[in-house]
């Protein structure tokens, strides 16, 4: 199972804070976001797009931004992993 640890708001949109998913095999994050979507369609449209963190979200691959890995799609999951999305909340002052 790859367990999706959801911070802040997340854990209101989905009604929880902790999400397995189970994989069989090893699996590229893009393969995996698949998964999510069936899992639940509201990644797609809140936290995903293309497999990619939309600007607000930070998600990490244990403890790791994937933004930092070179092709980030491609990064192989397996069943032990962690997934932490973190949005990010901002604003401008005056």
């Amino acid at each position: 199972m790859v367990k999706i640890v959801l911070i802040g708001a997340l854990k209101q949109h989905f009604g929880r804070d902790i999400l397995e998913i189970k994989i069989d095999k090893p699996c590229t994050l893009s393969e995996f976001v698949k998964l999510l979507y069936e899992y639940n369609p509201r990644f797609k449209d809140i936290v995903l797009d293309n497999g990619m963190p939309r600007p607000g979200y930070i998600v990490l691959l244990n403890g790791v931004d994937i933004r930092v890995y070179e092709s980030p799609k491609d990064l192989e999951l397996h069943a032990e992993d962690e997934i932490t999305i973190i949005p990010i909340v901002h604003g401008g002052g005056t």
